[in-house]
């Protein structure tokens, strides 16, 4: 595993006649599957000059999901299971509301509004 790159970006572009330019941006998983590492490959050719340059920068796997959850955008779903009564809610803090989903599967009700869970108490 992590050899396998996900390609962000590939370009090719003639200034002129004479020079060609390749530019690859990649992001792949270390070997040991611990960092992500973010290549962006380069090269130039010319009447006079064939060049090319490989720049990589690592950052670790938990790093990336500490910030993702210190930064990011929180988007919460809670499923509830009623097996008594024979359905599920979904439930949604972005506002979405709730579905109802039958014995098989299907939605049955969708409310889009929140409102709390009905408790025979």
């Amino acid at each position: 595993m992590g050899s396998e790159s996900l390609v962000l970006q590939q370009r090719v572009s003639c200034d002129d006649a004479a020079n060609l330019h390749c530019r690859e941006i990649t992001l792949r998983l270390s070997a040991d599957c611990r960092h992500l590492v973010l290549s962006r490959y380069t090269e130039h050719y010319g009447p006079a000059v064939v060049r090319w340059i490989e720049r990589s920068h690592r950052v670790s796997v938990s790093e990336v999901f500490r910030w993702l959850v210190a930064n990011g955008e929180v988007d919460v779903r809670e499923e509830i299971s009623l097996p008594e009564a024979g359905e599920r809610r979904r439930w949604s803090s972005a506002g979405i509301g709730q579905v109802f989903f039958n014995e098989k599967g299907q939605p049955r009700d969708i409310n889009t509004r929140m409102v709390a869970p009905e408790h025979d108490d």
